[in-house]
């Protein structure tokens, strides 16, 4: 992978916050130092606090975090990051998830396609979600989540709910991430 695969490997030890030297003391598998300009960085402010369930929701520079600057040439000026509360879209069966505490980088400007996660505005409630978005043919949307506990918001055509973007980066540091306990299984 070290050779192979080397913005592979600079990504999982940016996630995991480990040097190289780290990486092999914990795993046993010896690598070299990756060359610092195997992925460029930019920076995207973070405007709040995105409710992934039962979380809170709220507007507020919060700063900035860091993503991969393919991201920002990918997907163009007025991307936002918003930090997420809740475990809706963390689930531990699935091999992907947004736990609480991650971040979330989002494309205003695109329209959102089925199965995409989104984030969209409850006027009536003013609060936001983050939610994978699934159109309906009879003029409806839902808006569901990836944790089976939570159920799925049903948006109807004269529902006072806006999408504000589309998810396109999920980033956390996996220590400041929340972790619900395993659960064993009998």
């Amino acid at each position: 992978m070290q050779y192979r695969e080397p913005e592979t490997l600079t990504r999982l030890l940016r996630a995991l916050q480990w040097t190289p030297e780290e990486f092999s003391q914990e795993t046993g598998i010896p690598l070299e130092p990756p060359s610092p300009e195997i992925i460029q960085m930019a920076q995207v402010p973070v405007v709040g606090v995105v409710s992934a369930g039962r979380g809170e929701s709220y507007v507020e520079p919060l700063g900035h975090v860091e993503v991969p600057q393919e991201i920002v040439a990918r997907y163009g000026d007025g991307l936002f990051a918003l930090r997420v509360s809740g475990d809706s879209m963390f689930c531990e069966e699935l091999p992907y998830a947004i736990p609480p505490g991650a971040y979330v980088v989002v494309a205003p400007h695109l329209a959102p396609q089925p199965g995409d996660v989104v984030v969209v505005w409850n006027e009536e409630h003013n609060v936001g979600y983050l939610k994978e978005y699934q159109p309906k043919e009879k003029g409806y949307q839902v808006l569901r989540s990836w944790n089976p506990e939570v159920p799925p918001i049903v948006v109807q055509p004269e529902d006072s709910i806006r999408i504000q973007g589309v998810v396109v980066y999920v980033g956390f540091n996996p220590r400041e991430v929340q972790r619900k306990a395993l659960r064993v299984r009998p």
